[in-house]
């Protein structure tokens, strides 16, 4: 009997061989658990060619399915949100606000602008889920409000595709009140 054995060792790669597919290239499917290619699931539309699950959509892709063209001439941007309460818990709100509009793209919670469909000119608005929940802010009231007072003053039909996560906490009474504020526009 041979008591010397081999020894066993793991396989071992070079780290620069080791390939890695970066994030967000595949999606696991929440309705049957198969997983698909990112890219396929954006050009169906978040819906799962196995088993017809709906997937959330990003704002970009509802332009892309409501909209002539996925063209929509944002309203508005300039408005940027603030933090008047000054508001901290674990980081200040400031710094959550960036890290949002660095994480969604957007720099704020919706967008709105003038849009057709069908061939028919519309206001459109959309909640940025990704944003902070799609949560309401000063600024998203705000803008809501100056969707529907504009498209009055035009006479269009508005769409507004709603996502939200509710009033923002870290804005306080001002969250609140703008639920009241676009409620009246």
């Amino acid at each position: 009997m041979n008591w010397n054995w081999p020894e066993k060792t793991a396989p071992t790669t070079d780290a620069s061989e080791k390939r890695t597919l970066g994030k967000g290239v595949f999606k696991l499917c929440a309705g049957c658990g198969t997983t698909h290619k990112a890219d396929e699931l954006t050009t169906r539309f978040g819906v799962c060619p196995q088993c017809g699950h709906h997937h959330k959509l990003a704002a970009p892709a509802w332009h892309q399915l409501m909209l002539d063209d996925g063209q929509l001439d944002r309203w508005d941007e300039d408005l940027q949100p603030a933090d008047p309460l000054e508001f901290t818990d674990d980081k200040p709100y400031i710094d959550r606000i960036a890290a949002s509009q660095k994480k969604s793209g957007h720099n704020e919670a919706i967008d709105i602008g003038s849009a057709r469909l069908d061939g028919r000119p519309i206001a459109f608005g959309c909640f940025v889920f990704q944003f902070m929940g799609g949560s309401m802010g000063s600024v998203v009231g705000e803008k809501i409000t100056r969707l529907f007072e504009r498209a009055t003053a035009e006479r269009l039909p508005v769409v507004l595709l709603q996502a939200s996560g509710g009033a923002r906490m870290q804005e306080g009474i001002l969250s609140l009140m703008q639920m009241a504020k676009s409620v009246a526009a």
